[in-house]
């Protein structure tokens, strides 16, 4: 909620300089303290925030929808094209993420989509892994096999079966992907890959704060603490989900 409304909240603009407030340690005026610019620490991680959740959103997002559908469905089709569908998964498997997100970083160039863009295709391939496998348990229930014998085509045994069974899971997989979305941008924003240079992001704030981390270790200190809170945050309130998802199925 304090990313979100960051904008309200943050006392002061996250790209105003102040060269006589460089280095100001936490105050009442400055809770977080300045950095090397004298940009209010605070103001710049209540903006920040918001630019890494909305950047790694859109990136679960790309990677969760098409993923979990195109897994669902390719475990309906015939064995020859599942078997195509496995390999071409397995090899975007054994390519580290990381690499993958730079390579189409390479190609699209630096912003907040093509971040988005590259980090939500580095995640397709697991997202497409779990949900297909997924499918497949519950494609050898009994009662699957009982709406195919009373007709019921793919498409309403997929939407009208599989995904409620599969909600709950899927779910739980997704904060997995959305965690690991927001350390993919922040991190390659620090490597000077994501959003540009100066914009207030927690990666990039990293970046930044690294430079004078011996003299003002806060400019660097808070948004890896607000990382970590907000990761935290997403896995405990995706658990309670899916234990309220579990607990309603029959």
């Amino acid at each position: 909620m304090l990313a979100i409304l960051g904008p309200v909240l943050a006392p002061y603009s996250p790209a105003k300089t102040s060269p006589q407030d460089q280095l100001v340690l936490p105050s009442l005026d400055h809770p977080f303290g300045t950095d090397y610019l004298g940009r209010d620490v605070y103001s710049r991680v209540l903006h920040g925030g918001r630019t890494t959740i909305v950047i790694a959103s859109t990136a679960t997002a790309l990677a969760c929808i098409v993923g979990f559908l195109v897994g669902s469905a390719s475990a309906m089709l015939p064995e020859r094209f599942n078997f195509l569908v496995s390999s071409w998964q397995d090899a975007f498997l054994a390519l580290p993420s990381l690499i993958l997100a730079l390579v189409i970083l390479t190609i699209l160039g630096r912003g907040g989509l093509a971040l988005a863009i590259a980090v939500g295709a580095s995640q397709f391939a697991p997202c497409l892994r779990v949900a297909r496998i997924s499918t497949q348990q519950v494609l050898s229930m009994e009662h699957i096999t009982a709406a195919r014998a009373l007709g019921a085509r793919e498409t309403r045994i997929l939407f009208r079966h599989v995904f409620p069974m599969l909600m709950s899971s899927l779910l739980a997989y997704a904060a997995v992907v959305f965690s690991h979305s927001l350390f993919s941008v922040a991190g390659l924003s620090y490597l000077g890959l994501g959003v540009e240079p100066g914009t207030a992001e927690w990666g990039n704030m990293l970046a930044e704060g690294r430079q004078g981390f011996r003299l003002q270790p806060w400019a660097a200190i808070t948004p890896g603490v607000a990382l970590a809170g907000m990761i935290m945050t997403i896995n405990l309130f995706a658990a309670k989900i899916a234990q309220r998802l579990q607990s309603n199925q029959p």
